[in-house]
């Protein structure tokens, strides 16, 4: 276990924010970012003169799991059902060491929690794609 070194939400259109994680919080490893560019094969693929055009637009994959030790089993099976529905659109914050990171349009197609266990945790696993980040002050 990680301990979270800033607060990450997600804001979906027109609703308050969810906190998937706080600052303090526990994650399973560090979140994992990857940015791809959209791209084409005109010519189809596996032709010999095939070539490969960017489409533009930068999309950043975003990875990570988080762990939530509740008091109590009851406790422990809320958090368990209290998934979030299945695609959310809005945009992921990430705060922390003073700078505000926006990830904007973003959309969470999925939370996958994993059955709680006998150690009494519940693990959260986000997949969020989006735009590339704005970082500001906080």
């Amino acid at each position: 276990m990680i301990s979270a070194a800033c607060k990450i939400e997600f804001i979906p259109a027109g609703q308050p924010a969810i906190v998937l994680v706080d600052a303090g919080g526990w994650l399973e490893t560090l979140p994992r970012l990857v940015a791809r560019q959209n791209l084409y094969e005109p010519d189809g693929i596996g032709l010999a003169d095939g070539f490969i055009k960017p489409l533009g637009g930068v999309l950043v994959d975003i990875s990570f799991a988080t762990i939530a030790e509740p008091a109590s089993a009851s406790d422990m099976w809320a958090a368990f059902l209290d998934c979030l529905p299945p695609t959310l659109t809005g945009a992921l914050i990430i705060t922390g060491g003073g700078k505000v990171t926006i990830y904007a349009p973003a959309v969470m197609p999925s939370t996958t929690p994993e059955l709680p266990g006998p150690d009494a945790m519940v693990i959260k696993r986000y997949q969020i794609q989006a735009a590339l980040p704005v970082t500001v002050d906080a």
